[in-house]
């Protein structure tokens, strides 16, 4: 049996996690919000509610990072 995992950190004004790859206009309008404030952090394939993490899709648990 496989042991669950969870990531660490809850979603705050740098931290969008997402279960999934989003649609395109979604994704574009977190980075724009992100962009336009203090930057963050975009973590694909874990829930936001239970922080669980998801075995990798095809994209291996991306993490987009927006600087100002």
């Amino acid at each position: 049996m496989r042991k669950k995992q969870f990531f660490e950190e809850r979603e705050s004004k740098t931290i969008e996690l997402k279960s999934a790859l989003p649609k395109f206009e979604a994704l574009i309008k977190t980075c724009i919000a992100f962009a336009n404030g203090v930057g963050g952090s975009i973590v694909i394939d874990v829930e936001d509610t239970t922080l669980k993490t998801y075995p990798p899709s095809f994209l291996a648990s991306v993490c987009i990072e927006i600087h100002t």
